[in-house]
């Protein structure tokens, strides 16, 4: 009853996530076909559409969806970039402009590095798991009745799950390395899903030789790598580990 419960709770949030990046697409085909008419029908200048389509305009755009998505840090860093070059255009202060001011890109990267150290994190312990070899930051970790979430960006971390049942995972890695390590730990029968979101990071999941995994990932120039010794007598196939979810630069190993 607990399970069903957890998994309609969570189908809820997939559904209102899927809803909101919708909305996000479409407001965003609207803008973007207003913004067409109105240089075709002069109501727009060149200068202010060459602003608004441009690259720098994009990564404000791509900063504002990470940030919706809760990726603050990630989303604030790719709009900040896409202010810098954006301001030279918009104040008509040219070259003249990165070539004195690029150095506040290191001024920005550490005000996020303090915003990140003063952020509230979750205190809560991970029970029946072990979390450790964090470098530069420390996210996300914790497992919830065999089930464990992992997030993390520009860091590396290891998780060892100690649970009896390995129930699932959610992985966000972004320009990090995350180690899952599964081999002290059982499947359940049936499937059991890891839900994986990578863009431009190293995902590292230690498994017994025996368990039948299968991949439903989206990738972009990544690839999942399979290293375990093939044995396909001792493949136990009553049980089963499904990799889901996008990857963007991104590579997975599977090791013993």
């Amino acid at each position: 009853m607990e399970k069903t419960v957890k998994i309609q709770v969570k189908m809820k949030k997939v559904k209102c996530r899927t809803k909101i990046d919708l909305v996000c697409f479409a407001l965003l085909s609207i803008a973007l076909g207003l913004i067409f008419v109105g240089r075709n029908m002069g109501i727009i200048s060149e200068s202010l559409f060459s602003v608004l389509i441009s690259w720098q305009m994009l990564m404000v755009v791509i900063g504002l969806y990470s940030i919706s998505h809760r990726g603050y840090l990630w989303g604030m860093f790719i709009m900040g970039i896409g202010l810098f070059f954006l301001i030279p255009i918009i104040t008509g202060a040219g070259k003249d402009w990165v070539s004195i001011y690029w150095p506040l890109i290191f001024v920005f990267v550490g005000i996020l590095a303090i915003v990140k150290i003063l952020m509230p994190r979750n205190k809560r312990k991970c029970e029946h798991s072990r979390c450790n070899e964090h470098y530069f930051s420390k996210e996300d970790c914790r497992t919830e009745n065999g089930f464990v979430y992992s997030h993390n960006s520009f860091s590396a971390t290891k998780h060892i799950v100690m649970d009896e049942i390995f129930k699932g995972a959610e992985i966000t890695n972004h320009f990090g390395a995350t180690e899952l390590d599964l081999r002290r730990t059982k499947l359940q029968e049936g499937d059991t899903f890891i839900d994986i979101e990578s863009r431009c990071g190293g995902i590292e999941i230690r498994l017994p030789d025996n368990w039948l995994v299968l991949t439903e990932l989206n990738s972009f120039m990544s690839g999942v790598d399979d290293q375990r010794p093939k044995s396909a007598d001792k493949i136990d196939e009553c049980c089963r580990l499904i990799l889901r979810g996008k990857l963007s630069l991104s590579g997975i190993e599977l090791k013993n």
